[in-house]
């Protein structure tokens, strides 16, 4: 969660406490959080310790260095950029509460080529020095050290603006691709879907698709037409006209299930570029998102949509608003472990997808517990 504190920067203030173990190595205290604004979310590591094992050899206790890092998450493909970070510190008895130890704020402000880099506290800092004696001198062994970062970052880091290589839109004045789906006289093919149907080329279908050469060289080698009735007709007519012309041909009414029929279609056609049309649709399924936040079943079946289709810009902003707007909901219908409930949304989100891949509801519990030791707050005080 956030708050603006200025016209610029967003303000995200991340708590982390950990027990200072003896020293007897390599020492390496590490956290993970994420911060959410809007639709996006971004993954950050904080670790106490040295960058690289080999600079712990080379180096020795006195390079090693708190750092807060930018890390990128899996199946992300943006890191944030923030512009200031100040880190706190204290270090506490366990037992009592008392505080031991509290070194001068160190605020760390990077050159704009190097923010993507993440933030490092010099060990010459007065917090740089602090953590080496923590961990040269026994006597603080098991006390409690509590590290606090303010991060400011531009509220432009949490917009998507660019899609990259995402199919162009049909033209405005159409050109010789669109006569073969629009000329009647080049209708020699029906393609029949569960709630309509639409004539094309026969040609066109068989330059375009590897399936219909197939099919046309097989069993459908006489036929006139081909069904496909767990399909929309929507579904079918964006992902041919794709195929024909290579523009897309946005559907009349976005939703999950014609999203999910556009990807099994395109699949089961074996279109070239598929990517590039999936973009194109990923986007509009982004901006639905967008407009139903206050949703929580649209927003849940979006996320399950883009799971099981591979979206990533999309899943993450339906689960940034799951986190943000609906979290007690979330966790009231479906718990915090396995999913209980026997509903057709629940079986899906217990799904396993192979691999390591987590289910997905696991992936809304990781997010909403990544975002628990974040706030936001109107005023900074140092």
């Amino acid at each position: 969660m956030s708050t603006t504190t200025t016209e610029q920067d967003l303000i995200f203030i991340h708590f982390w406490k950990f027990p200072v173990q003896p020293s007897v190595g390599i020492v390496r205290e590490i956290d993970v959080f994420s911060t959410i604004h809007g639709p996006v979310i971004h993954d950050w590591e904080i670790r106490v310790g040295p960058d690289t094992f080999g600079a712990f050899r080379q180096a020795g206790l006195r390079n090693r260095q708190i750092q807060l890092r930018l890390r990128p998450a899996m199946f992300r493909e943006h890191i944030a950029e923030a512009t200031k970070c100040t880190f706190q510190m204290k270090v506490r008895d366990r037992q009592t509460g008392e505080e031991l130890l509290s070194p001068e704020p160190c605020t760390v402000v990077p050159a704009v080529n190097e923010r993507s880099q993440g933030f490092k506290v010099p060990h010459t800092s007065a917090i740089g020095s602090t953590l080496i004696q923590l961990y040269q001198v026994t006597s603080f062994a098991g006390r409690v050290c509590e590290i606090t970062t303010t991060m400011s970052i531009s509220p432009a880091q949490f917009i998507i603006s660019e899609w990259e290589m995402m199919a162009p839109p049909m033209p405005l004045h159409l050109d010789w691709r669109f006569r073969l789906l629009d000329d009647k006289s080049c209708h020699n093919f029906l393609i029949v879907c569960r709630d309509g149907q639409m004539f094309t080329s026969k040609e066109a279908l068989y330059l375009c698709s590897p399936y219909f050469r197939e099919f046309f060289n097989g069993a459908g080698r006489e036929a006139d037409k081909v069904e496909f009735v767990d399909s929309a007709i929507d579904a079918a007519r964006t992902v041919v006209t794709y195929m024909v012309t290579s523009t897309f041909a946005a559907p009349q009414d976005v939703s999950p299930a014609i999203v999910k029929d556009i990807y099994n279609l395109a699949n089961r056609f074996d279109v070239m570029l598929l990517s590039s049309l999936m973009v194109a649709v990923e986007r509009l399924g982004y901006l639905n998102v967008i407009e139903h936040y206050e949703k929580m079943d649209v927003l849940l079946e979006w996320f399950l949509t883009a799971h099981e289709c591979h979206m990533n810009k999309l899943q993450n902003a339906a689960v940034a608003y799951l986190t943000i707007y609906h979290q007690k909901e979330y966790l009231a219908e479906y718990g915090d472990g396995e999913v209980p409930k026997p509903s057709p949304a629940a079986e899906r989100l217990n799904r396993g997808h192979g691999g390591f891949r987590t289910t997905p509801h696991q992936r809304v519990l990781n997010a909403q517990f990544s975002v628990s030791s974040v706030r936001g707050v109107e005023k900074v005080e140092v």
